[in-house]
């Protein structure tokens, strides 16, 4: 299924609406002592080292039963519940400032692709349920989060450097303008994503996968009805709008082993360039500074041999 696809066998964090739509929700965490037995969970924890014991999404039961518990939104580790060292997703979370339209994204989507494309690494794109857009690269289970969010860091500040006008990497908002926001820090060690297939708290909102193989068919938030995937998308027509999303999931399963093993090559060098800047500029720590590290390191990513495999951006 779909969802199980997406994020089964990670632990989430759990956003519960105990008063309906609309209502004040919370954000859950730690499972309670009263759970049942046969809920499996894990153990989360943040940088300052507080632990929780978070659920993991082991089939379609951990699911019901949070929904049971009036959960609507999955937020989701970037790694396996067996594996917490290492993270197996780059996010690529792309955030428009205000006063960005949609078309914008989608624009910034394609830049995301064409750079990827270059460095031969297979990015595939969700909407989001609000009005943003993730571009997720799957990885092979060889890198912890702060060698990931450094590559994160290398992605958006080569972004920004190519396309000034419409991507930043800056971290403070004052310095953003009216551009979409590279949030290399969706990759930090205690980072969650709202997961595919989950409901926003608005109608009809979800964040879904795109379709479209190649092209650049991403559109808006979804305003249909939010009961079901039903009726989604194909690939769609592109629309500088804020309506409709495609549909095919993205999933960790078999077929996702292999995507993570053609990235693997591409990935691997991508690190070792991101290192080369860090040593150079401090980058994987304080305020990020400008693009010169990462630009001048750049050229060693050239010879980065293609995989065969096109983003789906």
């Amino acid at each position: 299924e779909p969802l199980l696809e997406a994020m089964g066998g990670r632990p989430v964090l759990l956003q519960r609406f105990p008063n309906g739509v609309g209502k004040q929700s919370f954000f859950q965490k730690r499972i309670p002592d009263s759970a049942p037995e046969w809920l499996q969970t894990t153990t989360v924890a943040t940088p300052n080292g507080t632990e929780s014991r978070a659920l993991v999404v082991a089939d379609l039961a951990h699911v019901v039963w949070a929904v049971n518990l009036a959960s609507l939104g999955f937020h989701v580790w970037p790694y396996l519940a067996d594996d917490p060292a290492h993270v197996d997703e780059l996010r690529i979370d792309l955030d428009p400032q205000p006063g960005v339209r949609f078309a914008q994204v989608r624009e910034a989507a394609a830049e995301v692709r064409t750079l990827l494309d270059e460095l031969g690494i297979d990015g595939r794109a969700k909407t989001t349920g609000s009005r943003g857009i993730h571009v997720y690269v799957a990885l092979e289970a060889r890198w912890d989060a702060v060698a990931v969010r450094q590559a994160a860091v290398a992605l958006a500040r080569e972004l920004e450097r190519r396309r000034p006008d419409l991507l930043t990497a800056a971290w403070w908002k004052e310095e953003r303008g009216t551009r979409v926001f590279v949030d290399f820090n969706q990759n930090a060690p205690h980072k969650t994503v709202f997961g595919a297939w989950s409901a926003r708290a608005r109608t009809g909102a979800r964040r879904q996968p795109s379709s479209g193989a190649g092209g650049t068919s991403l559109e808006g938030p979804r305003t249909t009805s939010g009961k079901g995937a039903g009726g989604r998308s194909a690939g769609g027509a592109a629309s500088g709008g804020d309506g409709g999303s495609g549909g095919a999931a993205v999933s960790r399963g078999a077929s996702a082993e292999a995507w993570a093993a053609a990235n693997s090559a591409s990935v691997t060098k991508l690190t070792s360039v991101t290192r080369i800047a860090s040593r150079s500029e401090g980058f994987s720590q304080g305020r990020p500074q400008t693009a010169s590290a990462i630009s001048a390191a750049w050229p060693a990513a050239e010879t980065i041999a293609p995989v065969g495999m096109r983003t789906t951006v």
